[in-house]
């Protein structure tokens, strides 16, 4: 994205549009499940027409289609160039400015486009301005847009673009945008690579048809001129060339006067031939390459250079930006030059289309060479790989008989008619032993990964060939190979059994070439003749021709092999993942729980049923829209559930804050429901919230019932527990006479019993009265070293009661403000505490006493280094009547509820309470956190 001119605009709108179903699209604009069969039909046609730039179009007017954004931009990389290309939609708002201002490439490094190339994951910016470390590529002042969300097309860690979309306005993308580019960047990924493969194969398959069009000409080269309109109707074309000239040597004896039968250049639609000629002198820049050079070839050709290759006079009217050289060679000799040009606006030649145009080049090569070798009186034999000079191999007898020639040219449509590559090699294999006149046809192949050379057709079967063994034939094939790779020349012996390299006695003749594309070498074709000086020179040019149309033949079948492979691959992900976005959806549906998930907006994007059940709202009222707005219907008292979710929307919460305490809400029925509301954050941005909603009517009312009950038993306890500590305080007094020794010891064993069960009495009833919401708070402020002197009193009471040793120290921040809080509740969540740690400290321990500062709350820590507690119970010991191991080891008698009325007594201070313990044995630390008195109203 940047601010300066564009050369290129975005594609046109001419393809099959997917529409803006509301069964696909929810109006929330999420990405719903109907919409991936719609994504997957975008995908197939995609391929079918099998061109990038309308591939390009069609995603670019889906993504406009399914995310509202003002510009979208898909920006392919061009690895040879080092920049990226842009293709755009633009909203009618900023056309003008896409126009006046944007770029028509980007360099690598630069922009949010640099940044996805970089980091090669989703960037999402809601605000540019406030972004530092990821800027436009240029000035902010003249950016025009707010937000950013940008994603990079990978396929198999390779890149391939970017996939880019601005807003006018700030603020975030919702989640339900961020997983709709997700998939379509995915989808447009697999599609231009997919695409990419099948123009590979057709690029190949332009080559192997200029290469069978040459091989079907044979010697006539120069006679032909339908071979030069066929080759550049071959090649022009699909090669996306604004020219293309075959140039040679007017003279044999002067290198250097040069024509063209036909020049043919691309006027419009159509094809326009005409002759020229050019003069190359001693020294020119274009003599030195046609004669020093295997090709050349620049993307920016200037008037200066055109001028001293002296090609300006044919180029210039033809305005070609971009020029390839080849140079026409065989046998030593330089027969002329080719020259294929483009357009400025073109793609760019690269190597590997420069080596495979360098290919027919050279094939034109031989067949010049040969055509010149026939017709001239001084043809001399050529030497075979046996080192001998045979007559049959005579340069004379090399011209291939027309009636031979056709079969050649059904053997290459043989090749490419089909994809079952043996069945085609079989046919194959069958015809050459009838035009070679061979008794036995052999092709090896060469194993990538290994270099290994193995059989892989033989014609006909071995079974027809009596007493032949298989390893047999398999060993001398493949020395032979050996031989043939390694001298890079045709092999072609008259009496392998005279042979002394090869002892193999069932054949007299061989034949063999290496089947090769250019540069790599995919197997060796072998014939075998029981007769003595079967192949001639003929011979080894068929056998040639063939082995060529047979590696193209392997190279094409493997590209299909890669193709189908891909696209198995992409159908099982879009299959896996329409079954697992399925099965994810059930899931929901079916839980009994109430799910509300909403976007960076708070629309909400998936209401179950369970939701619309418990909530009593139907769906079509709910969906798509803010939940606020139906915050009232709710309840009042889901206001911290609101306000919850907005702070999480203006400050992404971290992994601690997370913890969020269940909050509750009474319907107007009557009815009460929980909600546990959840933050969903991917790299520190927030994409949403997840919240869960049950109905605990019935729980809640039993649990009424049950404190109910307990309150009153706990009331009717204590009248006759009155009167027994009474009584047996007064007997204790020596009221009712002497007692004995044993019977003041049992009194004092009832009496001891008796504070127990008061005890116990009175945490009941304050435990029902604070779970019923009775119990009343008078907020004042509370000084923190004047609690810490309280309970150090306590303590040292405590340890002389029960004639236990402890040790106690406390401290405190200077400058620690005054905490918030009614000032018997609060001494009674300390009291409880330290009488917990006093209780599982053996004697002779230490409990230490810490405050701090922590934003507007205190923390109290309370540390001992008693017994601890066990990863497991700390899950519990805050729930009623819950005692640890630790309670029967150590003899503590207690009820339970000491901890979980802290708990209660905390939450009502708005404040939060935890424990620390590494486990059993390694002491305990509780920390209560509670609110200052700043800025507080009694």
């Amino acid at each position: 994205m940047s601010t300066r001119k564009q050369h290129s605009t975005a594609s046109k709108k001419h393809s099959k549009k997917i529409p803006a179903d509301p069964d696909q699209k929810d109006p929330s604009g999420s990405l719903s499940l109907s919409l991936y069969p719609n994504l997957t039909d975008w995908l197939i046609g995609a391929l079918k027409h099998g061109d990038p730039s309308l591939v390009i179009s069609e995603a670019l007017e889906l993504v406009s289609t399914q995310i509202d954004c003002a510009l979208v931009e898909i920006n392919l990389f061009d690895e040879s160039r080092g920049f990226f290309i842009p293709s755009r939609s633009a909203h009618k708002k900023v056309k003008s400015f896409v126009q006046k201002q944007a770029l028509d490439r980007y360099p690598v490094g630069e922009g949010y486009t640099g940044w996805l190339a970089e980091h090669r994951s989703l960037l999402h910016i809601p605000d540019t301005q406030k972004r530092p470390d990821a800027p436009p590529s240029t000035d902010l002042k003249t950016f025009p847009f707010n937000s950013y969300l940008g994603a990079p097309l990978l396929w198999e860690d390779h890149l391939l673009g970017t996939l880019e979309l601005v807003r006018t306005t700030a603020g975030p993308f919702s989640s339900s945008d961020i997983a709709t580019l997700t998939a379509i960047a995915n989808l447009l990924s697999a599609a231009l690579n997919m695409v990419g493969l099948q123009q590979k194969v057709n690029y190949f398959a332009r080559i192997q048809e200029a290469s069978n069009l040459i091989s079907g000409f044979g010697d006539r080269l120069n006679d032909t001129p339908f071979l030069w309109e066929g080759l550049s109707r071959a090649l022009v074309d699909p090669l996306e060339l604004s020219m293309l000239g075959i140039f040679l040597r007017s003279d044999e004896d002067d290198m250097h006067q040069l024509h063209t039968p036909y020049l043919c250049r691309k006027q419009g639609q159509n094809l326009k031939c005409s002759p020229a000629s050019i003069i190359s002198p001693p020294g020119s820049d274009l003599a030195a390459l046609w004669l020093h050079q295997e090709y050349w070839y620049t993307n920016l050709l200037e008037q200066e250079q055109l001028e001293r290759l002296l090609l300006g006079e044919i180029l210039k009217p033809l305005k070609v930006g971009k020029l390839l050289i080849i140079p026409l060679l065989a046998g030593g000799e330089r027969f002329g030059f080719m020259l294929a040009g483009r357009a400025d606006t073109a793609k760019d030649f690269i190597d590997g289309e420069a080596s495979s145009l360098q290919a027919i080049g050279r094939q034109l090569g031989t067949m010049m060479h040969a055509s010149r070798a026939l017709s001239g009186p001084s043809a001399s034999p050529t030497p075979v790989a046996s080192g001998k000079t045979v007559e049959a191999l005579q340069v004379a007898q090399a011209a291939i008989q027309p009636e031979r020639m056709s079969e050649l040219l059904r053997l290459s449509a043989e090749l490419t008619s089909s994809l079952d590559l043996d069945r085609s090699l079989r046919r194959v294999l069958k015809v050459c032993n009838d035009l070679m006149m061979a008794d036995l046809a052999v092709f090896m192949t060469i194993n990538e990964s290994h270099g290994e050379i193995a059989l892989r057709q033989v014609m006909p079967e071995l079974e027809t060939h009596g007493s032949l063994q298989r390893v047999d034939l398999e060993e001398v094939s493949r020395s032979i190979s050996q031989w043939v790779i390694s001298h890079q020349q045709p092999l072609v012996i008259s009496d392998l059994t005279q042979d002394d390299r090869w002892a193999f006695k069932d054949f007299h003749s061989v034949c063999a070439v290496v089947c090769a594309t250019d540069t790599d070498i995919s197997g060796i074709l072998l014939f075998f003749a029981k007769a003595v000086d079967v192949f001639g020179q003929d011979d080894v040019q068929i056998a040639r021709i063939v082995a060529r149309q047979m590696a193209s033949a392997l190279n094409n079948s493997y590209l299909y092999s890669v193709i189908r492979e891909q696209a198995d691959r992409l159908g099982l992900m879009l299959r896996s993942q329409q079954i697992e976005t399925s099965q994810s959806n059930a899931i929901l549906e079916s839980i009994a729980d109430g799910v509300i998930v909403t976007d960076t907006d708070h629309n909400v994007i998936l209401y179950n049923d369970a939701a619309e059940r418990i909530l009593n709202l139907p769906i079509a009222l709910i969906l798509g829209k803010q939940v606020f707005d139906h915050i009232g219907i709710f309840g009042s008292k889901t206001i911290q559930w609101g306000e919850t979710l907005r702070q999480w929307k203006s400050t992404p919460p971290d992994q601690h804050q997370r913890q969020v305490v269940p909050e509750r809400m009474v319907l107007e029925d009557g009815r009460i429901i929980s909600i546990l509301p959840a933050p969903v954050v991917l790299g520190g941005d927030f994409l949403g919230t997840v919240s869960i909603f049950r109905d605990i009517s019935r729980e809640v009312e039993v649990d009424r019932l049950k404190s109910e009950f307990v309150a009153t038993v706990s009331h009717e306890l204590r009248t006759p527990m009155t009167s027994i500590k009474g009584f047996v305080d007064v007997m204790l007094m020596g009221v009712a006479g002497e007692l004995t020794d044993q019977q003041r010891h049992f009194l004092d064993i009832v009496r001891t019993n008796t504070n127990r069960l008061e005890i116990l009495v009175n945490d009941l009833l304050d435990i029902s009265r604070i779970e019923a919401g009775k119990a009343s708070l008078v907020f004042q402020e509370l000084d923190v070293p004047q609690l810490f002197s309280e309970m150090e009193q306590y303590i040292e009471h405590r340890s002389l009661e029960e004639k236990k040793k402890m040790q106690f120290s406390y401290e405190s921040a200077k400058g620690l403000p005054p905490i918030w809080g009614d000032l018997e509740r609060v001494r009674q969540i300390l009291a409880n505490i330290v009488e917990n740690s006093f209780n599982y400290t053996p004697e002779d321990g230490l409990i230490e006493l810490r405050a701090r500062n922590v934003d507007d709350h205190i923390e109290i820590e309370v540390e001992d280094n008693g017994m601890g507690i066990s990863l497991e119970e700390q899950e519990r010991i805050f729930e009623r009547f819950y005692r640890g191991e630790q309670a029967l080891i150590m003899g503590v008698s207690g009820t339970g509820l000491g901890l979980a009325i802290v708990l209660h007594l905390v939450e009502m201070h708005h404040g939060r309470i935890w424990v620390n313990s590494e486990g059993a044995g390694k002491g305990t630390t509780f920390t209560v956190s509670l609110p200052t008195a700043s800025n507080q109203t009694p």
